[in-house]
């Protein structure tokens, strides 16, 4: 599990550390917008300064998910792309702890998204790492390198390959990543798929051109690894893939797999006990493939049109509503008319009215409305203590 702040092979010299350094560090970790925004207004604030631990509060904001935090370092000059002891960027971090809120800020204000760590991994490959579909997708649409190698020679897609992250694959590959690639240890994408048992991943990884017969340092294939996680729909589908690799010939089992399978146990579609079957049986799974890619595109499209129809809806209501505020304003200005109508000036118009207005501001019909309740309650008050005053005398006589 990477490490967000390393003390060893340190590539950023440690500056010192001041007790307004401590004071802005302490204000991140407690999330306090209003303390860290007056810290970092000082002229003497640096927001990317490392402590003693590889640590600063810029970084620390972008893996704690503080977006308020994030953008107010970055308005008082904090250095986007810093790196800390281990050579991470704050996007790094943003992606490791799956912060894509962040990840966006960060984009916005002209993060790097190829830079690499120590490791030589990018954004990328964090984000792929910790199965962040939605960060994959910022940095895509940012044109992140795809297929840059990792100390280990792995590319995101095969550190999503490896983590059954199905989506994230299924992004990276429309995209454009390679499929092929292989690591240090000549494992595929596919390879590391079926190592993690991820049936999906190798399914989505053939339906992209991955080649099954790839052979590893220690010469094994996927069918090899498939077998190992006794999956019965991996190993299914790793041999219909082999047999139309082969040609439709029928397909040659693998020895580990003819060790395992019990008598019980049907023969593999496309095997010599099926009559040669193979090609009408890769020919299906093919079919299958295209058919769920048409069905994805089919959603798709549903929910394209589906945004398009609730925008044109939101537009409508909101006409509407616009139309409706204006009556009412109309209405409250021919009922001030009505109820307050003074004695016309001589120029025929009321002095008690404002023309225009929206009947909301000081002086409105509504105002005047307001102010007639009022004289009308005091007259009745009024009424009321004279009706009562002559009682009181003819009691006294």
């Amino acid at each position: 599990m990477k490490r967000f702040f390393s003390c060893s092979s340190s590539k950023v010299a440690v500056e010192r550390w001041n007790r307004r350094d401590q004071k802005l560090l302490e204000a991140v970790q407690r999330g306090d917008v209003g303390r860290v925004a007056a810290l970092a207004s000082r002229k003497s604030s640096r927001p990317t300064k490392l402590d003693s631990n590889g640590q600063s509060p810029f970084h620390l904001a972008a893996s704690k998910g503080l977006t308020e935090c994030l953008t107010i370092l970055l308005a008082n000059g904090a250095d986007i792309n810093s790196q800390n002891e281990d050579g991470s960027t704050a996007l790094h971090l943003a992606t490791i702890s799956c912060q894509p809120q962040c990840v966006k800020v960060l984009l916005q204000h002209g993060a790097n998204e190829d830079a690499v760590d120590a490791e030589n991994r990018s954004p990328l490959h964090w984000a792929a790492s910790s199965g962040c579909a939605s960060s994959v997708l910022l940095l895509c649409d940012h044109e992140a390198f795809l297929d840059v190698l990792d100390n280990d020679g792995r590319t995101p897609l095969m550190i999503a390959s490896l983590g059954g992250h199905a989506a994230i694959c299924s992004q990276l590959l429309q995209r454009g990543a390679r499929v092929n690639v292989t690591d240090k240890d000549d494992k595929s994408a596919l390879i590391l798929a079926c190592e993690n048992g991820s049936a999906e991943v190798a399914e989505l990884l053939l339906s992209h051109g991955a080649d099954v017969g790839t052979v590893d340092s220690a010469g094994h294939d996927a069918l090899y690894y498939g077998l190992r996680t006794q999956d019965k729909v991996l190993r299914k589908l790793l041999q219909q893939a082999l047999s139309w690799r082969r040609g439709g010939q029928g397909l040659v089992q693998h020895p580990d797999a003819a060790s395992k399978a019990s008598p019980s146990d049907p023969p593999p579609p496309g095997s010599r006990a099926h009559g040669g079957a193979g090609r009408g049986s890769d020919d299906a799974s093919s079919e299958e493939w295209k058919w769920k890619y048409e069905e994805e595109q089919k959603k798709v499209s549903r929910l394209e049109k589906e945004m398009v129809r609730t925008t044109e809806e939101c537009k409508a209501q909101a006409a509407a509503y616009l139309g409706l505020a204006n009556q009412i304003r109309e209405q409250v200005q021919e009922l001030g008319l009505l109820l307050f109508r003074e004695p016309r000036a001589p120029d025929g118009q009321s002095p008690s009215i404002r023309p225009g207005g929206d009947g909301m501001e000081q002086g409105s019909p509504l105002d005047l409305l307001a102010e007639g309740i009022r004289e009308a309650k005091e007259a009745a008050a009024g009424s009321s203590r004279s009706r009562s005053q002559p009682s009181i005398r003819s009691q006294e006589d």
